[in-house]
């Protein structure tokens, strides 16, 4: 018999508790003004992996053509910041960005090598959205009883778009494993999450859920909790095109996807300061593109926005911060991620990692594919999708 006062020296427990820190560092990510939960939860995988050789079994990966392809773009956005104008500057916003990479990786790639943690981990994701939905909730029904009016504000609920495209995926992964009444409440947290997205007013959320949605519809989903979705978010588009405020939906449907602000004033200026320095580009960072875009903007009569708003995608993100190259490395590591998901999906013997696969692939094809490219969205969630995807799409030989 184990005495009760040593049950923290038992491996299952902390394995259990890397789960969980490593679910709330992802969870830290999306909550706004608690960067210490981040720091936390990091910190405190990273030191529970240094333990009982824990770190060992994530080297394996680092040779992994999905890892060598991203640290080959993360080198070489490495090297340009250090070769760009303001050095400095852009050393501090990669290593903002990218720091988190190389410390997440081995805590997270032990606990998908395990079994229970890797399903405690894919439950925890899951539940967090009920956090992000009631966190989001708390803010309408604060503004409602504070000030009504910016309950207009559409920008002030905008953000909350991200986290909920990237965890509605595994709300629909709990709802394809459940049954009975469990099953419905996973359904109803992902047409609440569907709602909340609907009522951020930004178009490319929209266009990023219904990715999602439809990478599901292909792989995920029997007949019946298809007809399910369906129904309810039918519903809930109706509802919300003759509720809300016209200019939140109803005349941005009417309106359509119009890129004209974009050609014009971020993906167009992005382009075109690309061709400046095709090799190299200008650095890593925001502050490194809006220093060189409010340069050019007073002589540029074609370009229609005169203050930097960003470039506005991800992919011409990486294109400036490190030229042609960075923009090639990009492309060619989200396919190569589309092409492990698939292969992770077909691999994986068990249901649940199966569908833990299809989770993490399809809000990779939200977040970063789609959304990604009409938007610059944070790096920082990648890793934990692509680390989900490496660990499924091993020979089945070593699941």
């Amino acid at each position: 018999m184990i005495p009760a006062n040593s049950w923290w020296r038992q491996p299952t427990f902390w394995n259990q508790a890397l789960s969980v820190f490593v679910s709330l560092y992802i969870l830290g990510l999306f909550l706004p003004g608690l960067p210490k939960l981040e720091n936390v939860a990091l910190y405190g995988a990273v030191l529970i992996t240094l333990f009982d050789g824990r770190w060992r079994s994530g080297l394996q990966w680092l040779t992994h053509p999905l890892i060598l392809l991203l640290l080959a773009l993360l080198g070489w956005l490495l090297l340009t910041a250090t070769l760009s104008d303001q050095p400095l500057l852009s050393l501090t916003e990669y290593r903002r960005s990218f720091k988190d990479y190389f410390l997440i990786f081995l805590p997270l790639m032990f606990v998908l090598s395990n079994e229970a943690s890797r399903r405690l981990l894919a439950r925890l994701i899951a539940f967090w959205g009920v956090i992000i939905v009631c966190t989001n909730g708390a803010q309408y029904v604060h503004e409602w009883f504070t000030d009504p009016s910016r309950l207009l504000d559409v920008k002030a609920h905008r953000g909350w778009g991200h986290p909920l495209v990237f965890l509605l995926p595994f709300a629909l992964m709990e709802m394809r494993l459940s049954a009975g009444r469990v099953s419905w409440a996973w359904l109803l947290l992902a047409l609440v999450e569907a709602a909340m997205i609907i009522a951020t007013g930004a178009r490319g959320a929209w266009l990023a859920m219904l990715a999602v949605v439809l990478v599901w519809a292909v792989a995920g989903f029997n007949r019946k909790q298809l007809l399910r979705l369906a129904a309810g978010g039918f519903v809930i588009l109706l509802i919300a095109y003759f509720v809300l405020p016209t200019f939140l939906l109803r005349a941005k449907v009417e309106q359509g996807f119009d890129s004209s602000s974009r050609t014009t004033g971020t993906w167009g200026p992005a382009i075109e300061m690309m061709d400046e320095r095709p090799m190299l580009g200008f650095g890593f960072g925001k502050d490194a593109f809006s220093r060189e875009f409010n340069q050019r903007a007073p002589e540029r009569e074609s370009w229609s926005i005169k203050q930097s708003i960003g470039p506005h995608s991800l992919y011409l993100e990486a294109g400036f911060a490190g030229g042609y190259p960075a923009l090639s490395g990009i492309i060619l590591l989200f396919g190569a991620t589309l092409a492990y998901g698939y292969l992770g999906f077909g691999r994986s013997r068990l249901q649940e990692q199966r569908l833990f696969v299809l989770a993490a692939s399809s809000a990779f094809v939200g977040f970063y594919l789609t959304r990604g490219a009409m938007e610059t969205i944070r790096w920082g969630p990648m890793i934990i999708l692509l680390g989900i995807i490496v660990s499924a799409s091993r020979p089945p030989s070593s699941q």
